[in-house]
């Protein structure tokens, strides 16, 4: 009997259980490694998607729309608050003789393309004398940027932004994309009452590089391209062999992603655009299926060798341990007549089962939040999949903003104030400067917003004296539908904090109590004082800015507003004394008001001491532009309304630099140089004496030549007969 045994069933027993710890091994493994590359797969995919998706809306709605409501619709009176009167009166009048004027407002558009770094162009057409102005003067719209635009055959797009191609002077590229926004003036004027437009035009290369330009540091590129497969801009240069796989997967006009060697290319067709764009996304990858193979392989092998090791071990062990088995077997038998063994091989397993649990909660995780933001940014489909988030109950966004403090240390912070709280919360980082916090409980409570205010409060206190935050509350919803409207009045909120110095909430309904005034306060004050004030005038000026602009009528654009004019006007100052036009201050928008105005103040200050440093080397550098003016205009009428408004100086500023720089009046010196232009025509010409005087800017042929003869002893007659070099009565210095 035991004999049997030893041939037949430990044999047997020893083969099966290899056999089947090979066979659990590797269908085990194998199905791990197939479910572990699926959901990478799926997972490379739903991320590239939804990384697109945001680059899409920041560069389609975020930026387009911050260019239209905060800054483009005011550009004008930003730089200048006269502008919008002359603008006026040139749609009512036309341009007529008033060069000045267009002068002027070509320069107030110069210095709003240089404040703005994304805008191309910003240009203005008159329908009465049918003139453009942009940063030039353009008599016709044939020869200005715009003729393309302005001379269609098809209807001008008006106060909705499109794309276009404008002819650029550089000569390695004929055409540049830019998106374009064309308002109607006067504003929102239909049909005959249109009487001109404001075209602003954005630089569609800048504004994809700077959607995109954190990507580079992955290694990931990202490429925007037009219907017909044209690129737009990229984030950093593509392979030309990736742009012609992207083209060749555009027609399909449906989501997808690609693979190309050891990377992934995500695209987003161009119906989802609303600018009609199709958006590309490539990612270096690991090589998860090669990997998952490799390892396939490698456990099978591994199965077999097991298997082969595992025989001869059970046969050599299983010969030395037949004896004390079969004494062992036959005293169980005369004890109890029966005996159980069991052996357990599954540990290994369990443990697999155990981390791919932890991949299920994680991914469950992210796609709950995903679908909190969603919420938040009114994207979610509610129609679509499984709901993992409540979709009734209280809610109330809280949008916040830290200073001095990462928002997932503050995050662990508010979960250790609200341990015993009834409201459940999820925190989600919209960038670096701003994150929204979805609280929420199952039943209305209208202690919601007092209770929020104590968590804050008690997590803030556990912090430094150096951090500060700031929470805007919306208005308590009980529909999931409502989150995003309330998320969108707290975000309001928040940024009424700028107003305070220190920490604190701030909720919508106190705000809409604001009239929204616009501050009655007088910039051009700030202007003076910067040429000429000094410190104590200007410190005084900044300190009654800021209380007023603490009040509580005016509106949080209009007070960004404000400090963005009053620094346009610091900047143009230090432009003027420094030299140098094209590099203006660069505005950073600082977080309180308090630090704003003390910003303010320290650019003015340095202003104040370097008008003071540089007056000599100023007036020198003023006057110099003054006769280089009159010699290019000579032969026109010159007056000192004409030279106050080129230099931004007043006439009796400009009187002063005469006498002080050449003893003499404007007129005396004026009369001069024209008087020895025009003798220098007499010797070089053989024009007539009338179109010399002409030409010299006297009007009257008669006075010239009593001027003349009075100058330099002689008719102009008698001076080009002998064309003999006369010594000057009066000599002025070049």
């Amino acid at each position: 009997m035991i004999a049997r045994l030893k041939g037949s069933y430990f044999a047997k027993l020893m083969m099966s259980h290899l056999a089947l710890t090979m066979l659990l091994i590797t269908l085990s493994g194998g199905l791990l490694l197939n479910k572990t590359a699926d959901m990478i797969t799926k997972e490379m995919r739903s991320t590239g998607e939804t990384q697109l998706a945001s680059m899409r809306e920041k560069l389609e709605s975020q930026q387009l729309e911050s260019y239209n409501s905060a800054l483009l619709n005011k550009a004008l009176s930003t730089v200048r608050v006269e502008a919008e009167s002359e603008i006026q009166f040139f749609l009512t009048n036309g341009k007529g003789n008033n060069y000045y004027r267009i002068t002027r407002l070509a320069q107030d558009l110069k210095t709003i393309s240089m404040s703005l770094p994304m805008l191309h162009n910003l240009s203005f057409y008159f329908a009465n004398d049918n003139f453009v102005v942009d940063q030039y003067f353009h008599n016709s719209p044939d020869n200005s940027p715009q003729a393309k635009l302005l001379q269609s055959d098809k209807p001008i797009l008006t106060h909705q932004w499109f794309v276009r191609d404008v002819a650029t002077q550089s000569l390695d590229k004929e055409n540049k994309i830019v998106i374009t926004y064309v308002y109607t003036l006067p504003y929102m004027a239909r049909a005959e009452q249109i009487k001109g437009y404001m075209i602003v035009d954005l630089d569609a290369e800048k504004l994809i590089a700077s959607v995109g330009e954190h990507l580079t540091a992955n290694g990931e590129k990202l490429v925007v391209m037009s219907a017909d497969g044209q690129v737009i801009g990229a984030s950093s240069e593509w392979e030309d062999s990736m742009l012609q796989l992207v083209r060749k997967h555009l027609p399909k006009q449906e989501e997808q992603m690609v693979r190309v060697d050891d990377n992934v290319i995500t695209l987003l067709p161009a119906d989802q655009s609303r600018l009609n764009w199709h958006y590309a996304l490539l990612r270096p990858q690991t090589s998860v299926l090669l990997t998952t193979q490799k390892m396939k392989s490698e456990i099978w092998m591994a199965g077999l060798a097991i298997a082969l090791l595992g025989a001869a071990v059970s046969y050599m062990v299983s010969r030395k341990v037949y004896g004390p088995f079969r004494y062992i077997t036959q005293r169980v038998r005369s004890a109890s007549g029966y005996a159980k063994s069991g052996h357990n091989e599954i540990g290994w397993l369990e443990q697999a089962l155990g981390f791919l649990d932890k991949q299920r909660a994680a991914y469950m995780t992210e796609k709950r939040e995903k679908q909190w933001r969603e919420a938040v940014l009114g994207k979610l489909d509610f129609t679509g999949e499984e709901l993992l988030i409540p979709s009734e109950g209280c809610f109330m966004p809280v949008s916040l903003e830290l200073e001095g403090m990462e928002y997932g240390r503050f995050a662990q912070l508010l979960v250790k104030s609200g341990e015993k709280s009834p409201l459940y919360e999820e925190l989600l980082v919209l960038s670096a400067n701003e994150a929204v916090i979805v609280y929420w409980c199952e039943e209305w409570r209208s202690d919601m917003e007092a209770i929020i205010r104590d968590r804050l409060q008690l997590a803030a206190s556990a912090v430094p004296e150096s951090f500060r935050y700031i929470a805007g509350f919306g208005t308590a919803t009980n529909k999931l539908e409502g989150i995003p409207l309330s998320a969108a009045e707290a975000q309001t909120a928040r940024r009424y904090g700028f107003l305070s110095e220190e920490s604190g909430c701030i909720s919508y309904r106190l705000i809409e109590r604001r009239k929204g005034l616009y501050p009655e306060l007088k910039l051009e004050p700030f202007d003076t004082l910067l040429r000429s004030g000094g410190r104590h005038e200007l410190d005084q000026y900044l300190t009654m800015c800021e209380t007023d602009l603490r009040g509580e009528e005016y509106s949080i654009e209009a007070i960004e507003l404000v400090l963005m004019q009053l620094h346009l006007y610091a900047s143009k100052a230090k432009m003027m004394l420094d030299g140098n036009e094209n590099e203006p201050v660069a505005f950073v928008w600082q977080s309180t008001l308090g630090k704003a105005i003390s910003e303010l103040r320290q650019l003015s200050m340095t202003v104040v001491e370097q008008r003071t440093e540089k007056k000599n080397v100023r007036y020198e550098r003023i006057f110099s532009g003054i006769k280089e003016y009159i010699d290019l205009h000579i032969h026109e009428d010159i007056s000192l309304e004409q030279l106050s408004a080129i230099t931004s100086y007043s006439k009796q500023f400009v009187c002063k630099l005469f006498k002080e720089e050449l003893q003499l009046t404007f007129v005396e010196y004026l009369t001069i140089r024209r008087l020895e232009h025009a003798a220098q025509l007499l010797r070089t010409t053989t024009d007539p004496i009338g179109a010399i005087a002409s030409r010299s800017g006297f009007r009257s042929s008669q006075y010239f030549s009593n001027k003349f003869k009075s100058k330099f002893g002689v008719t102009p007659v008698q001076y080009r007969s002998t064309r003999s070099e006369i010594r000057m009565a009066q000599h002025v210095p070049e």
